[in-house]
């Protein structure tokens, strides 16, 4: 990550850290996660608005490694929000939903698979085609997220980007969270019930 955004993702993450720690109720936690991450988000693109011209390499780092570890955060919360609130009111103990909401990671993967395989793979030898600004027009401006009503500090791919690491975190949550609803059913039969791995 560029120097000048390192300290601003830092106190992002201890900022995150402490409603994590403070807010005893998941739906408010999210809630404040989400608003914190977009007001850093704020924060970093008004750096990156910053009038100093940016050489094609800044921008790709920009767009492949700064913006989508701020906005990665906003989509996840905005996520794990919909579905907390949605299990809270509907069962959140029912391991089918959790399950479910785990194939949400598999989908995207499948759907985007030649992107996420080269990202995945480390490689850069097509950055400037997908982190470039200039050389991403040919694509849709991505899904119109309210954080990327700037089309001039928006790719198509970093949209994607964020969107990646947001569901393959929230996948690690579902996983969790259908391991504990198994984990509370099996208790209430009692003994003699095991949980699949």
């Amino acid at each position: 990550m560029l120097l000048r955004y390192s300290p601003l993702y830092r106190q992002l993450e201890d900022d995150l850290e402490l409603c994590n720690r403070d807010e005893p109720d998941n739906i408010r936690k999210t809630e404040k996660s989400f608003w914190i991450s977009n007001q850093y988000w704020l924060r970093a693109k008004e750096l990156y608005k910053n009038p100093e011209v940016k050489s094609e390499s800044e921008e790709i780092h920009f767009f492949r490694e700064v913006k989508p570890r701020f906005t990665s955060n906003i989509e996840y919360f905005a996520i794990l929000n919909e579905a907390l609130t949605f299990s809270e009111k509907n069962n959140a103990e029912n391991p089918r939903f959790w399950d479910e909401e785990m194939s949400r990671f598999s989908r995207f993967r499948s759907k985007h698979s030649s992107f996420i395989i080269y990202i995945e793979g480390k490689n850069h030898v097509q950055d400037r085609k997908y982190f470039v600004k200039t050389c991403s027009y040919g694509h849709p401006a991505g899904p119109g997220l309210f954080y990327d009503s700037d089309l001039g500090r928006t790719t198509f791919y970093d949209t994607l980007l964020s969107r990646y690491y947001a569901l393959k975190r929230y996948y690690q949550f579902s996983a969790d969270a259908y391991k504990k609803a198994i984990t509370k059913i099996c208790k209430k039969a009692g003994p003699g019930i095991k949980l699949k791995n």
